[in-house]
């Protein structure tokens, strides 16, 4: 029987870092993603990760920018991806260098992007050993929909980082692990759609534990609990818990369907924040603006000649 109360374990010396990199993405609430990714350094001591520039316009992955279209993961994973890791790590290196930094850059890379896999797959990899000394995934999530809430975007973005970092740091997890949905971390689930359920359990299964323990990592599942199941975001209510401080960077976890918070999920928020009173004003104000627009908009004077 797996023991999932264990105490917080202290993880691997010295953490791995994984660079994140932000592709396109306007429409995502990049302070609230950006908040909630670095969160995780407090939370694990596996993983050490740190955003880095994007500097991909006019690299082999400038055209993930792009999601109206439909881009060939196969091509991305064995022929885009490493010429531009290649690429950015001696731009990486050039930065450090020129400003006298004392820490070398990171060895270990994620791209966050909202491009469409033409397969539907929403994350590729190029095939790598845990020797390998540079390493670079890709998240491809132009997929996503508002009826895939919940769990938020943001969440599904925690869990994915989460899993590809597994992927740097244990050989018996790189590829593709199980085919049935258990609600693990590691579930193979080809659609954003299947893969909400490892995202809302936050879990790791008996196989995944045991090729974690082999790979010399026994403590990483229990730190992957720490983070996945998601105790630490509290309340709204409480401003200095992570929900309340996403709440005051305009991203509502607990509302927000989308990539970015709708008119009508900004209001609902609101109207929580604000208190009764407050709250049947803000009402008032907004029964009174759509009145104002139906008497308008149908010739209806509001006053006399």
């Amino acid at each position: 029987m797996v023991n999932d109360s264990l105490p917080f374990a202290t993880g691997p010396t010295p953490a791995t870092r994984v660079g994140i990199i932000l592709a396109n993405t306007p429409q995502l609430q990049t302070a609230a993603l950006r908040y909630l990714v670095l969160k995780l350094n407090s939370l694990q001591s596996s993983f050490e990760y740190e955003f880095l520039p994007n500097e991909m316009s006019n690299s082999p992955l400038s055209s993930l920018d792009d999601q109206d279209a439909t881009h060939d993961r196969k091509r991305i994973r064995d022929l885009d991806a490493p010429q531009f890791l290649a690429k950015y790590l001696n731009y990486l290196q050039e930065e450090s260098d020129a400003s006298s930094l004392k820490e070398a850059p990171p060895s270990n890379f994620i791209v966050i992007s909202l491009a469409k896999f033409d397969d539907g797959y929403y994350s590729t990899r190029p095939s790598f050993r845990l020797t390998t000394p540079n390493r670079i995934s890709i998240l491809a999530l132009g997929n996503w929909e508002d009826y895939m809430a919940p769990p938020s975007i943001l969440e599904f973005i925690l869990t994915l980082v989460m899993r590809e970092s597994v992927a740097f740091v244990s050989p018996s997890l790189v590829g593709s692990i199980h085919l049935g949905t258990k609600g693990c971390i590691c579930d193979f689930t080809p659609s954003l759609e299947e893969a909400k359920f490892k995202v809302l359990h936050g879990y790791v299964c008996q196989f995944c534990r045991e090729r974690m323990a082999r790979d010399g990592l026994p403590n990483l599942a229990n730190e992957i609990l720490a983070v996945l199941r998601k105790e630490w975001l509290g309340r709204r209510s409480d401003p200095s818990s992570p929900a309340g401080i996403l709440s005051h960077l305009k991203y509502d976890l607990f509302v927000t369907k989308g990539l970015t918070p709708r008119w009508w999920e900004k209001m609902f928020a609101t109207l929580r924040e604000e208190g009764p009173k407050q709250a049947l004003e803000i009402v008032a104000k907004i029964v009174l603006a759509i009145l104002l627009f139906y008497l308008a908009a149908h010739g209806i004077k509001t006053r006399p000649e």
